[in-house]
């Protein structure tokens, strides 16, 4: 590991997004294991396998490619006292959360980095199909709210409205866990970090 981190700080180097699986590792060292035995034995016949090793590593890397630039998420990571979301569009997202944890040394060696480099993505100014505003968040067809410490509740309905796909609960919003969801019906809620233990409980309890 400390090989690579020096390898890391030479000009023009870089080991980020460079992401290969258990699978491409184990056909990578069957490549060099075949190389070995052509060069160090003169075994021609082996040329033949670690092209088709090699054919299989790179064709997992072109699927693996190919599925990154067509993910639409939606990331929430779990930092304490904070709320931090990527918006995510094939290989860009965009940031939607508090912005000083993102000058938090901490926070972007061991939370942000490893997660953008797993998803491969580059950060964005803005992105079609993505869209922000104060409390709502929409990824491609995926709907956010944001419940915060100074959301208010909307007035009940007179009809069910469609439920939105995710209640993100943040910074210790003062409002009752059944009221809201009576007005805003969601398939899934999440509670971040930003929220105190006590309130996290109360809204597991619901």
């Amino acid at each position: 590991n400390g090989i690579v981190e020096k390898i890391d700080q030479l000009p023009l180097a870089s080991i980020t997004q460079i992401n290969i699986n258990l699978l491409q590792l184990f056909l990578l060292y069957g490549v060099i294991t075949a190389i070995a035995i052509w060069l160090l034995h003169k075994k021609k016949y082996m040329v033949f396998p670690a092209l088709i090793l090699l054919l299989a590593y790179f064709s997992i890397g072109a699927a693996e490619g190919y599925r990154s630039r067509q993910q639409q998420l939606l990331v929430i990571y779990q930092i304490p006292k904070a709320t931090a979301i990527d918006c995510i569009i094939g290989n860009r997202f965009v940031y939607a959360g508090d912005s000083n944890i993102q000058q938090n040394f901490q926070a972007q060696l061991y939370t942000f980095n490893p997660a953008r480099n797993f998803f491969e993505i580059s950060r964005s100014g803005s992105l079609k199909g993505v869209y922000k505003d104060e409390n709502l968040v929409r990824v491609g067809s995926q709907t956010m709210i944001i419940i915060d410490s100074v959301f208010r509740l909307p007035p009940t309905p007179t009809a069910p409205g469609p439920a939105a796909d995710l209640l993100l609960i943040s910074h210790n919003p003062s409002v009752d866990p059944h009221s809201l969801l009576t007005r805003l019906p969601a398939r899934q809620v999440v509670i971040d970090g930003s929220n105190t233990t006590a309130l996290a409980h109360k809204w597991r309890s619901v």
